[in-house]
């Protein structure tokens, strides 16, 4: 119940940053926004550390959440500076 519920706010969150993604590559550019990814994605990785056995399910799917929009970044610059 809780992996659906986690891979669900992850991906909810992958689809929702897409405009914010877009949105920073064009103020700054695609190199810049996929260095703020890669770096918000590592320090939501690594806050997996701090997690306990008894961590409330909001912990757990707020951190889902944070890796959805961090790999939302990740997917959306590293396939569009291909052509470039």
């Amino acid at each position: 119940y809780v992996l659906g519920m986690l891979l669900g706010t992850s991906t909810v969150a992958l689809i929702v940053s897409q405009p914010f993604w877009v949105a920073l590559s064009r103020r700054t550019s695609k190199r810049f926004a996929y260095t703020v990814a890669a770096v918000a994605f590592g320090a939501v990785t690594l806050s997996w550390l701090l997690a306990t056995q008894g961590e409330p399910t909001f912990g757990v799917l707020a951190r889902a959440a944070g890796a959805g929009f961090c790999s939302g970044g990740l997917f959306l610059m590293g396939n569009s500076m291909l052509p470039d």
